[in-house]
């Protein structure tokens, strides 16, 4: 909602090293990558972008799209049935979630993902993408579950 003391600003946009006022029509299609470890092949990695709900477009639409351009990757194997998962809001109801669980070969490399796809209001989405380099193990489901239950997306 653009704010009139603003004069044209419409996001207060925030990382944890800036604030910044930005004015219509951006949009914020970002990607964090957060890497677990001090070397240079981190064990696990999770990638937080951010996109537009396509028009006519819902959120079980997307991860299936999702998955169909996985699937063209090489030794690609659906690990689990897609699930629902309930991520919290500050002071608002929960929000539905859908995760998936996919493993495929990259480069020679064998990798395990998890991802939570996010429907924060009717048009912008929130993808969590967890992965680890090798077998996804208890650790890493553990590791999974602990960042995605710590979530609190922001009204």
């Amino acid at each position: 909602t653009p704010d009139p003391s603003m004069n044209g600003f419409s996001m207060k946009y925030s990382t944890q090293e800036i604030d910044i006022d930005l004015p219509q029509p951006f949009r914020d299609q970002t990607v964090n990558a957060l890497l677990l470890g001090d070397g240079t092949l981190p064990s696990f990695n999770l990638v937080i972008s951010r996109d537009v709900l396509p028009k006519h477009e819902t959120l079980a639409g997307v991860v299936k799209k999702q998955i169909q351009v996985i699937s063209n990757q090489e030794n690609f194997k659906e690990m689990e049935p897609q699930r629902k998962r309930q991520i919290k809001v500050a002071d608002r109801p929960e929000l539905e979630a859908l995760e998936i669980f996919v493993r495929f070969k990259n480069g020679g490399n064998v990798i395990f993902q998890k991802h939570l796809y996010v429907l924060l209001d009717e048009k912008r989405l929130m993808i969590f993408v967890g992965t680890s380099r090798g077998l996804w193990e208890d650790k890493e489901t553990i590791r999974w579950n602990k960042l995605m239950d710590s979530v609190v997306v922001k009204p």
